[in-house]
């Protein structure tokens, strides 16, 4: 933690006064990629509804749907939970600047706790950071680590169901003895668009668990 720059975000005197800081993902500027994330989970809850509901039958119709919509209801409050916490190190608030039991932060003007790193995107230390999240647009460190960590699971499973029940129903469109051509273009479609989404947060989550398992935050490694 050292200076960058003179020009400063963080205001201080006697003790850090933190107020020109970015809280949560919800403030603005919004990120094209938090927008694109929270597009793709709407639009696909659409998809499912129009295009892959109406082809289920029997039991298939509800343990399917009700599946699918209970992982996409999980991936919406963790994913906005893990946006709305403010992940900051409280300590950049203590108005006692002589406080020297963690590292000073330059740019925040305040004694912080050791596990603390400051981020540039957000100016503003946060505890136990791990890294920014440009899908959140906001930091994950200790206060929402748990729910990052959350919303990647139930995206795989969210996304999975939905590759899973497309390419099911497209190859019992190619068996019928008259396939319905908008139909299988409309799986084909479906599938192929989130199949990489799916590569790339299954990629996420298992270096995640990694990091979990040998106990470490993305920074460290």
């Amino acid at each position: 933690l050292k200076p960058r720059g003179s020009d400063s975000p963080f205001l201080a005197s006697k003790g850090p006064m933190v107020e020109r800081r970015r809280t949560t993902g919800f403030q603005r500027p919004y990120k094209k990629r938090q927008l694109a994330a929270v597009g793709v989970v709407i639009f696909d809850a659409l998809v499912f509804a129009i295009a892959v509901c109406p082809l289920l039958e029997g039991v298939e119709l509800w343990s399917i749907t009700i599946a699918y919509y209970l992982a996409w209801t999980a991936v919406a409050f963790a994913g906005l939970t893990a946006m709305g916490i403010d992940p900051v190190d409280h300590s950049i608030f203590d108005t006692d600047p002589e406080d020297t039991n963690g590292m000073y932060c330059y740019q925040c003007k305040a004694s912080v706790r050791p596990n603390s790193k400051h981020c540039w995107d957000c100016d503003k230390c946060v505890d136990e950071f791990d890294h920014h999240c440009p899908w959140l647009n906001n930091c994950i460190g200790g206060r929402n680590y748990k729910f990052f960590f959350a919303s990647t699971v139930f995206v795989s499973i969210m996304l999975g169901i939905l590759i899973g029940s497309s390419t099911m129903l497209l190859v019992r469109e190619f068996l019928r003895s008259s396939p319905r051509m908008h139909i299988i273009v409309i799986l084909v479609v479906t599938g192929g668009v989130n199949l990489p989404l799916w590569l790339l947060d299954a990629m996420l989550l298992g270096f995640h668990c990694y990091l979990v398992a040998q106990g470490i935050t993305t920074y460290e490694y």
